[in-house]
């Protein structure tokens, strides 16, 4: 098999960092997160797209376990009871009340379940990890209700923490690998071993309010940071209850951006957010007095995570593009968000541990074609992801990157096609809604970046292909312009590192095209376009 794909040069800023090698975690995970296809298209769509991520080198898929499509139908209201077309439904329904334990996953309604089990159990088969994210929006029995204002955010409104506890304790039961599944010939459900908990609570849509009146004091604060703090602490707790003290537990799933609008839907920025969960301020000295009894600063302990999850979007440019706002944390700035989570270990003697491995859990451009509102230029999506695993991979702390979506999700087709609302929609998969690959597929199977200082050019890249911990090779090879031959360029490069990253150095024949080809079984092919190429 050969592709290829069109890179670009890489600034000079950044080759000074690819030297060392050692920089890089050699274990990093690739990790892809595409709901609709994984869950909701049926066994047979998961199946394929689980074999394509893998064939694309995929290490982990991302999984939201949506408390709300678990609970349906699981613990129905009376005045549902009462709306239900016969009475045969109407008795099936109150005795699913009467049975139904939140804590224990067999009171579910079975099929309410068979989507998660089959992933887990053909994820196994292919040798995929599986990270889930345990998160509201729940059902509404387990929310506040909110002022008529803002019914829009009713699903998010102020969950119970208590019933949130006792549904992730009912996933974490569910896959320990012990427990037998209640149809599928009874068979033992494998086991999960990375959780995270909630989806970005500094978003209203997922966690609301984000600002509030404290009661007692009455302080206005960001109240969401207080409510997730609670929601963690209890998912973390059930998690080790029911076995699963040990796993890998991430703290996190923020989005990388927000403001100070002091707004009840309005995000907070994740900087802001942390600060304010741990109870620290912005010199990160522990607040005292009025500001942290607002904050029920003393009714919390250590986190016990094993990670930091985090969502690095840059939106449409670049990940080398700074942010206007300090407290955003995307690819381009990601070293100071760990810089921050040991600032805010040293202030609160541990409770966040020192050294927390950072998991971009989340990543991704949306394309244009074909989102024209949002989008970026196939050719800029494919980059700017690859700059993004560079950026990632020149870190040592950070343990995964991430793609969101392989296929586009299609627009919205209850508004008018064209418009904005027809394309709210993520665009922003290796592949198109139809399957036909963008560029930023072929980048993603082998992403190569080169860039020149002087007479020399170095080169980076990752044959994810390819299976991890097979040894292979490259052969660097450059051709002067498009009607010219391809020539090699030095000795092969041995691709030795368990996640198939390479760099490697080499005198400039002059200006031209460069690419990376993969030697061995399934060979792959990579071009670079033209060193003369400027960074967008």
């Amino acid at each position: 098999m050969r592709r290829s794909v069109r890179s670009t040069v890489l600034a000079l800023g950044l080759i000074a960092v690819m030297a060392p090698a050692a920089l890089a975690s050699p274990t990093q995970q690739s990790v892809m997160q595409d709901d609709d296809r994984l869950l909701y298209q049926g066994a047979g769509r998961m199946q394929e797209t689980l074999r394509t991520m893998k064939g694309a080198g995929v290490d982990m898929v991302r999984v939201t376990v949506l408390w709300k499509v678990v609970a349906d139908r699981a613990y129905p209201s009376p005045s549902e009871i009462r709306r239900l077309n016969s009475a045969g439904e109407r008795r099936a329904a109150r005795r699913q009340r009467r049975r139904f334990e939140a804590a224990d996953s067999h009171t579910y309604p079975a099929g309410n379940w068979d989507k998660f089990d089959d992933l887990v159990r053909f994820a196994r088969e292919v040798d995929i990890d599986v990270l889930f994210n345990v998160t509201g929006p729940g059902p509404g029995w387990a929310h506040a209700n909110p002022p008529r204002s803002l019914r829009k955010y009713a699903e998010a409104w102020r969950p119970d923490a208590g019933d949130y506890r006792d549904f992730v304790r009912a996933v974490a039961e569910r896959y320990t690998g012990r427990l037998r599944d209640e149809n599928a010939g009874r068979s033992k459900l494998p086991r999960v071993s990375t959780w995270t908990l909630w989806n970005e609570p500094n978003q209203a849509g997922w966690l609301a309010p984000q600002w509030g009146n404290d009661p007692d004091t009455g302080l206005r604060i960001p109240v969401a940071a207080k409510l997730y703090r609670t929601l963690y602490h209890k998912g973390r707790s059930a998690l080790s209850a029911a076995g699963h003290g040990g796993d890998r537990i991430l703290l996190g799933e923020l989005a990388p951006q927000g403001n100070d609008r002091k707004a009840a839907n309005e995000p907070l920025t994740p900087g802001r957010f942390l600060r304010e969960m741990f109870c620290v301020n912005a010199n990160l000295r522990e607040l005292r007095g009025r500001s942290a009894r607002a904050r029920d600063c003393d009714r919390f302990g250590a986190t016990r995570a094993t990670g930091f999850s985090h969502h690095p979007y840059t939106k449409n440019v670049s990940p080398t593009t700074g942010n206007p706002d300090e407290d955003w944390f995307t690819m381009a700035n990601i070293n100071e968000l760990g810089a921050l989570l040991d600032g805010i270990s040293q202030a609160t003697e541990g409770k966040v541990p020192a050294g927390l491995p950072l998991w971009m859990t989340e990543f991704g451009f949306e394309s244009s074609p074909p989102d024209p509102h949002q989008g970026v230029s196939l050719d800029d999506g494919a980059l700017w992801s690859n700059q993004g695993e560079f950026l990632a991979w020149t870190n040592p702390r950070i343990a995964s990157q991430a793609q969101f979506l392989l296929n586009d999700a299609g627009p919205a087709p209850q508004h008018t096609p064209g418009s904005k609302a027809f394309w709210k929609t993520y665009q922003s998969g290796l592949l198109f809604a139809n399957g036909d690959a963008k560029p930023a597929y072929q980048g993603y199977l082998f992403p190569f970046l080169v860039g020149r200082a002087g007479d020399s050019v170095t080169v980076w890249g990752q044959v994810r292909y390819r299976p991890n911990g097979v040894k292979t090779a490259v052969r660097l090879e450059w051709r002067p312009n498009a009607q010219a031959g391809w020539q090699p360029v030095g000795d092969v490069v041995a691709v030795d590192s368990p996640k198939g990253y390479f760099t490697a150095s080499r005198p400039s024949p002059g200006p031209g095209e460069w690419r990376a080809v993969g030697l061995g079984p399934g060979n792959i092919g990579v071009e670079a376009a033209s060193l003369s190429r400027p960074m967008p």
